[in-house]
């Protein structure tokens, strides 16, 4: 199939194009950069300018798609200063409705559109479990996350198949959630953020990728929880990261600390989300990584 992705130079989109490629299928990739794109990729593609999400992306990279895929977004990472707020938020949801736009004018539509989405989308939700049908939460990422999706969903409109992936943070090697805790690990300064007892998702990147390859080979539409079915707390997180180094995690970060640091980011390291993928377990698909220990060796180990 030929397939259109946004946002194929990213930690995610890496790796995913190797796979389809390996699968066998034509990919086009759209980005805002085609000599970095190039370096990062290779030269086997074609490549479109998308300068300025702002714009509608070239029609002729649309054309003749059978599937496109979203993955674009400023990463949630760092201080949020009023205009990293601002920049979070326009890269997905004035990039996504742009996208859609052209898509909804296209000669040859796609009959897939797979865009990404976040567990952020449920706010901070204490021990209750959370599966594709539970309400989105208030904070700013929910919020986020809920227009990001609403503007995806317009697609379908066109006759356009749309499923909104809600990723959970992502464990894999040589890049991602795992890899920013890295040195902390390796010098034994992991321990409690808070108390330590918020719920924290995850998802392995094979499984993350599998995700996507099982909406397109299956009849999935709509959320869809992309999070192990195993949740943990943070501790435990924290914990099976430093076992791996043979190290402790005991170094506690108070949550006043953090909030001080990190500002509205923090948010996203003590909200507490028991997020269960409902839908892909009715569905029938199978994890390759159920549990936290094995999936940090498999991506440190690589």
């Amino acid at each position: 199939m030929n397939i259109l992705i946004t946002g194929a130079t990213g930690f995610l989109g890496r790796s995913l194009v190797k796979s389809l490629i390996k699968d066998g299928h034509s990919i086009k990739i759209i980005t805002r950069n085609i000599s970095k794109a190039s370096k990062i990729l290779g030269d086997d593609f074609d490549f479109y300018q998308w300068a300025q999400s702002t714009l509608e992306p070239p029609a002729e990279a649309i054309n003749d798609s059978d599937i496109v895929i979203n993955l674009m977004g400023e990463t949630v990472g760092g201080l949020w200063l009023p205009s990293k707020k601002r920049s979070i938020l326009q890269s997905r949801t004035t990039g996504t409705k742009n996208l859609v736009e052209a898509i909804s004018k296209s000669d040859s539509k796609p009959e897939l559109l797979i865009s990404a989405s976040a567990v952020g989308y449920y706010g901070n939700r204490g021990n209750e479990k959370l599966t594709e049908n539970s309400k989105p939460g208030g904070n700013f990422l929910s919020e986020v996350c809920k227009d990001w999706e609403d503007q995806a969903k317009y697609a379908a409109k066109s006759g356009v198949r749309v499923v909104t992936l809600r990723f959970a943070p992502i464990v894999g090697p040589d890049g991602g959630f795992l890899y920013q805790q890295l040195p902390l690990a390796k010098m034994g300064l992991l321990g409690p953020l808070g108390s330590g007892k918020q719920w924290w998702p995850w998802v392995h990147i094979d499984d993350a990728i599998s995700a996507i390859k099982y909406v397109i080979n299956n009849q999935i539409s709509g959320p869809l929880n992309v999070v192990s079915p195993k949740p943990i707390d943070q501790i435990t997180f924290s914990k099976a990261l430093a076992a791996f180094y043979n190290r402790p995690a005991i170094i506690p970060a108070p949550s006043f600390a953090i909030r001080t640091m990190l500002w509205g980011f923090a948010d996203e390291l003590l909200f507490s989300r028991k997020v269960i993928p409902q839908k892909l377990l009715d569905a029938g698909y199978k994890f390759k990584f159920v549990k936290i220990n094995e999936a940090i060796k498999a991506s440190l180990k690589r």
